[in-house]
């Protein structure tokens, strides 16, 4: 085993930025991939027409993941805290819209596959999301993240004197 130093003051430094160093950023992918969403919308009404709730299914899909990469692109955006800040009022609201429009579509979904299933295979669809918004409600309400001036103590002590050295 090798030993490598690390100084745990860069752990708590922010990520490096997305910015390639020459300036240029990867702006385009999230256009592109808005693009394809919009396009395999388009695509799956057009052949949808004639069954009005499969249309409707899909675009509120669609409304519903387009308000869910806001969300989330928001909350990436929104200032970290230092050691012992709180959580926002913001970051809890798109907290919340996050875990519900996940809810949503978890939701939707798990009730288009369990429709076609049998009901013992409906069930265990189910079950798996229940258990994903559980996990959500875990993730997003109640596992607090170890305040950055505790690291050293939240490591098991091997870990922690690999860091030290």
């Amino acid at each position: 085993m090798y030993s490598t130093k690390v100084d745990p003051e860069s752990l708590l430094e922010e990520p490096p930025s997305p910015h390639s160093p020459d300036g240029q950023s990867f702006s385009g992918i999230p256009a592109l991939v808005f693009f394809f969403l919009t396009f395999t919308t388009g695509q799956a009404v057009h052949r949808a027409w004639a069954d009005l709730s499969t249309v409707s299914f899909i675009v509120s899909a669609y409304v519903a993941l387009l308000l869910l990469f806001w969300c989330l692109r928001r909350l990436d955006g929104l200032p970290r805290g230092g050691a012992g800040a709180g959580t926002t009022a913001e970051e809890k609201r798109l907290k919340f819209a996050v875990w519900l429009l996940s809810l949503i579509l978890n939701g939707m979904f798990a009730f288009r596959v369990a429709e076609m299933l049998p009901p013992a295979l409906a069930a265990v669809v189910w079950m798996v999301a229940g258990a994903t918004a559980l996990a959500g409600v875990y993730t997003f309400f109640i596992y607090r993240e170890p305040l950055p001036d505790a690291i050293g103590s939240s490591l098991p002590s091997s870990t922690a004197e690999t860091l030290a050295h």
